[in-house]
């Protein structure tokens, strides 16, 4: 895929209101190569003046000073209205945790928001747009929901961004119901379960001596960067995760789960793998 030429039929085809920037089709970042398979649906909120309903969609189809248009294939209006904006590369992420967020393999959408967090920044036709039109698109690329993340979920170091002001975990249930709706009512196409989980341990995880290491560990520690419980010590030199089950690890696991209110045992056995979005099947 150099283009996600597909946007605004697959936005129309879920009911959704659309509109197009005059050559998004041919618009995309310029330098570094061009949009490859896309692995993750990115949400960004503009951090635009309080009640605006488009204010940012020049800058965000054009750019700014420092920083190269397009910041996104899609801009959301505050009254919902999906406008396709690039069906090339964006210039959206910065630095993130994955090469499957990197603005190579992202679908990025801007929704046009202050950021303050107050629920007045999301009116419901915005929200519920966001949420239907990520569900759309997420079926047609066939990305289970757990594919749809926030920028402040991705970008690192972890802190740096705060888009969207909204809880993601919330966000998501609402996609996946959408993704639900939308597969009943197209039932021609095969479609992934919408609830499909992040990962499947085969062995309750924990601290041991020798450490526990393999894949499984590795996807684990994903899991808890993405809820914001960073294993510390644990990445390799190239930035990926290393699959050891040691004393930050450890440290993680028990943080979330005191978060989560879980048991504090720093075991992820079946209720903690199942909130972090995985599964425990051994």
């Amino acid at each position: 895929m150099s283009k996600a030429l597909f946007l605004e039929d697959v936005l129309k085809a879920a009911g959704l209101r659309v509109e197009t920037v005059p050559g998004w089709q041919d618009r995309g970042r310029p330098t570094d190569g061009g949009l490859l398979d896309v692995r993750a649906l990115i949400c960004h909120h503009t951090a635009g003046a309080p009640g605006s309903d488009r204010g940012s969609l020049d800058i965000v189809t054009n750019g700014r000073p420092g920083l190269t248009g397009p910041l996104a294939q899609l801009f959301l209006t505050r009254g919902g209205v999906w406008i396709v904006v690039a069906a090339g590369k964006s210039n959206s992420n910065g630095v993130v945790d994955h090469v499957d967020h990197s603005n190579a393999h992202t679908i990025n959408t801007e929704a046009e928001a202050a950021g303050t967090g107050s629920p007045a920044d999301w009116p419901s036709v915005q929200y519920q747009a966001y949420a239907k039109g990520l569900a759309a698109i997420a079926l047609h690329l066939k990305l289970p929901v757990s594919k749809v993340l926030g920028h402040k979920e991705i970008a690192v170091p972890h802190g740096r961004k705060t888009d969207p002001s909204f809880d993601m975990a919330t966000f998501r249930s609402v996609v996946a119901r959408y993704m639900d709706q939308l597969t009943t009512v197209d039932r021609g196409t095969p479609r992934p379960p919408a609830h499909a989980v992040a990962f499947k341990l085969k062995r309750v995880l924990k601290i041991d001596d020798p450490f526990m290491r393999g894949a499984d560990v590795a996807e684990v520690q994903k899991a808890l960067q993405k809820a914001g419980f960073v294993p510390q010590g644990s990445r390799r030199a190239d930035g990926s995760w290393d699959g050891v089950f040691g004393r930050g690890m450890d440290a993680a696991v028990r943080n979330y789960q005191r978060a989560k209110r879980l048991t504090v045992d720093g075991d992820v056995g079946k209720q903690t793998a199942r909130s972090l979005g995985g599964e425990l099947i051994g």
